[in-house]
C-alpha cells in the first residue's frame, strides 16, 4: 500500500470514528427539563406530565414491567379517557408535537432512564392526518420519525396530562 493511500485510509477511519463518537455523545444528552417522580415524568418546560410506562405496563419502583398493549387509535382514545393513574382523570393521548419531543434527536430512541422498557415501535398521537381522517400520526421510537397510519391498525400508547 502506498503511503498516500495509507494516510488517506487513516484519515477516513479517523473521521468516521469522530462522527460516531459525536453522534453517540449527542444521543446520551438528557433534556434538562425532565424530572422523574415514580411512575411519572414531568416536563417542566412544557408543563406536561408523562406516564413513565407504556399502557399495559406497570411501574414497580425501578422499571416498567409487563408487555405494552397494542391498540387501535379509537381504543387508545378510550383507554386514555378511562385511565386513572395516580388519581388523575385527565390523561390523554399526546399530540404529535408532544409525542415527537420524546424522540432523542436523530437517535430516535426514547431515553430509557426516564422511560424504561419503551419498545422501539410506533406510538399513537391524538393528531389525525388532516388529509385523511381515517389515519392518525404516530412516532416510531426506533428511528424517531413520524408518519401517519390507518386508525384501525395497532400501535402502542404513552399517555400525558397537563400539569
Amino acid at each position: 500500500m502506498t503511503t498516500a493511500r495509507a494516510m488517506g485510509l487513516s484519515l477516513l477511519m479517523g473521521l468516521s470514528l469522530l462522527m460516531i463518537t459525536a453522534t453517540s455523545q449527542a444521543c446520551l444528552q438528557l433534556p434538562p427539563n425532565w424530572e422523574a417522580s415514580g411512575g411519572q415524568v414531568v416536563d417542566t418546560q412544557s408543563k406536561i406530565v408523562w406516564q413513565r410506562c407504556s399502557l399495559g405496563q406497570t411501574w414497580n419502583g425501578d422499571s416498567c414491567v409487563g408487555e405494552p398493549t397494542q391498540l387501535t387509535w379509537q381504543q387508545a382514545i378510550g383507554e386514555a379517557t378511562a385511565n386513572r393513574l395516580a388519581g388523575y382523570a385527565t390523561w390523554r393521548l399526546p399530540n404529535l408535537k408532544e409525542l415527537s419531543s420524546l424522540a432523542n434527536g436523530q437517535c430516535g430512541a426514547v431515553d430509557q432512564a426516564m422511560f424504561p422498557a419503551t419498545k422501539q415501535q410506533r406510538y399513537w398521537s391524538a393528531t389525525s392526518a388532516g388529509h385523511n381522517l381515517d389515519a392518525a400520526w404516530t412516532v416510531h421510537f426506533l428511528f424517531g420519525n413520524d408518519d401517519y397510519t390507518d386508525k384501525q391498525n395497532f400501535a402502542l400508547v404513552r399517555l400525558v396530562r397537563d400539569q
